[in-house]
């Protein structure tokens, strides 16, 4: 199983053009290398990654990532009390498990609506069948990623790269065969309506 997983990545290695001209074409987004950035960062209509960060099918999955964010549903303002608590506290605080249990549920729900969003862009930037065959990796990374991103809200604890990685690397390995249910996709809009400032950050 380890083995099929690597022959998939190499499947898809080499199409982060695909999706990077998709992203232009569909909706004036330019994505563009960029070392000063920790990991990614989405501000206006571009997309800058720091490429030596993470490895090459993990970069199809942070432009996914980002782009989600750039996608407001309908129902977009029940998200406001996330945002307000961002916008006063640098570190989050709660007074009681349950508050913080509360926010964090909340919070889980608004990240996997931007990665749905995001694997909506995958299948119809590189194929359907291509991003299936790392629709299992694809949801190793994202909970790793929820994780260390909540550590670092709640702790102020940013995980370096390396160790990231690192974790990853034995998250993909114990990972196999634990997610027997395909991650869902959000459909895509016609068109996006960009704000101004840096809207998102990779942690």
């Amino acid at each position: 199983m380890v083995e099929k997983m690597a022959e998939n990545e190499v499947l898809l290695q080499s199409n982060e053009k695909e999706l990077v001209d998709f992203l232009a074409k569909q909706y004036g987004i330019e994505v563009a290398d960029d070392a000063g950035v920790r990991i990614g960062v989405l501000s206006d209509k571009k997309i800058s990654l720091n490429r030596e960060a993470r490895g090459e099918t993990e970069r199809l999955f942070i432009i996914a990532h980002l782009f989600g964010h750039m996608v407001r549903l309908p129902d977009h303002d029940k998200y406001k009390p996330l945002f307000n608590k961002f916008k006063k506290e640098k570190i989050l605080t709660f007074p009681n498990l349950a508050e913080s249990e509360h926010f964090r549920e909340s919070w889980i729900e608004y990240e996997m609506e931007r990665w749905k969003i995001g694997k909506k862009l995958l299948e119809t930037s590189l194929g359907v069948k291509r991003v299936e065959y790392l629709d299992e990796k694809f949801q190793i990374y994202i909970d790793t990623d929820l994780a260390t991103t909540w550590e670092y809200l709640t702790k102020g604890e940013q995980t370096s790269n390396t160790d990231f990685n690192a974790l990853l690397e034995r998250r993909y390995l114990d990972g196999v065969g634990r997610y027997p249910n395909k991650l869902e996709s959000i459909d895509l809009p016609d068109k996006i309506e960009f704000n101004k400032g840096v809207l998102a950050e990779v942690h």
